[in-house]
């Protein structure tokens, strides 16, 4: 996956944009499109600048 990659937490809220994210491979379903997942990834990184 490329970015931006959203990331769907609650239908309801704006989608989250991580910096990195990792799924497991056991995990895969959490997908749904190319650019968007659904439910919590296993990973999840931002990367704060000063």
């Amino acid at each position: 996956m490329t970015a931006p990659t959203d990331v769907v937490l609650d239908p309801e809220l704006n989608a989250l944009e991580p910096d990195l994210l990792f799924i497991a491979r056991e995990r895969l379903s959490v997908i749904v499109t190319e650019s968007n997942v659904r439910g919590a990834a296993d990973l999840v990184i931002e990367v704060l600048s000063p």
